[in-house]
């Protein structure tokens, strides 16, 4: 019985390194290894680099130990990832909109998937040279919230493949959350739009003819890596609140008006048939005393 070590080390984008253990209990040594990769070939070291690769795609290497030319034992079976290439993203905006409550956020294009747009959110606090160098921390800010997220993760084990929209900041617009995760995969067609802020203040949403600043961080990945590209911020404002309107208002009131008369007008003629049967009992009460 023998439990190989095994390991598997990336290099770059486009390059695996492979290194492994072949020493067996009886102690005979192997004459030389034979590899499956892209194709077969013998060696007698125990690591080997592979170059010229595809950045983002997955690479299976199958090692055998030969101690003849017809005696060969599989010894173990490698995996390994190449890491993705940066994002390539398009972005639009031409479809975005907002609501009293809610902002619609146009989601940018990624060229090169699978991956995930990650969709931050924060009340905008205003222009300036000052703000500007604010806005500059807060993307990276931004980055750093989601490489955390994603660490976090993927030390957790937590393959979550469903897209999220949560979140509420409760009283504190000012700080930067994550509101949204989109997954972008190659099999599906992606999603355009992403509506964001609903669900804030317990289900009231954001607050009206308000400005929202929106990060969005495009992760492209492969296995385990991940690449981010961030993108340019955009300053949104929701609408205002709309107002009832005028006749609206007007028939309410007269309608409540009506209401109140009927009800004073209904128990003002219970009272006075109240009145009129108590005059009447006490006339017939009275006449029996007269006899």
């Amino acid at each position: 019985y023998w439990n190989p070590r095994t390991r598997a080390e990336i290099d770059a984008k486009t390059t695996l390194r492979f290194t492994w253990n072949g020493l067996r209990s009886n102690n005979d040594n192997p004459g030389y290894y034979t590899l499956t990769f892209l194709d077969v070939k013998n060696v007698t070291d125990t690591e080997i680099k592979f170059a010229h690769l595809t950045p983002g795609k997955k690479y299976t290497l199958e090692v055998k130990e030969c101690f003849t030319t017809v005696h060969c034992d599989i010894l173990t079976t490698l995996e390994e990832w190449t890491e993705p290439e940066k994002p390539r993203v398009l972005e639009k905006t031409e479809l975005q909109t907002t609501t009293d409550t809610t902002i619609t956020i146009q989601l940018p294009v990624l060229q090169n998937p699978p991956g995930m747009h990650w969709i931050l959110l924060r009340k905008y606090s205003g222009g300036g040279d000052e703000h500007h160098t604010r806005k500059q921390d807060t993307e990276k800010k931004a980055l750093v919230m989601v490489r955390t997220e994603r660490a976090k993760e993927r030390k957790e084990a937590q393959a979550r493949r469903r897209n999220r929209r949560s979140a509420d900041p409760g009283e504190n617009d000012h700080s930067l959350r994550i509101v949204a995760k989109i997954e972008v995969v190659e099999e599906k067609d992606p999603e355009e739009l992403v509506v964001v802020g609903g669900d804030w203040h317990g289900g009231k949403g954001l607050e009206s003819d308000t400005e929202y600043i929106v990060f969005i961080v495009t992760e492209t990945r492969a296995g385990p890596y991940s690449e981010y590209f961030s993108c340019k911020p955009r300053i949104m404002r929701t609408a205002k609140r709309p107002k009832e309107p005028a006749f609206l208002g007007m028939t309410v009131g007269l309608c409540s008006a009506a209401l109140f008369l009927i009800c004073f007008i209904a128990a003002l003629v219970v009272k006075l048939k109240k009145s009129r049967s108590l005059v009447v009992t006490q006339a017939a009460a009275s006449g029996k005393e007269s006899l």
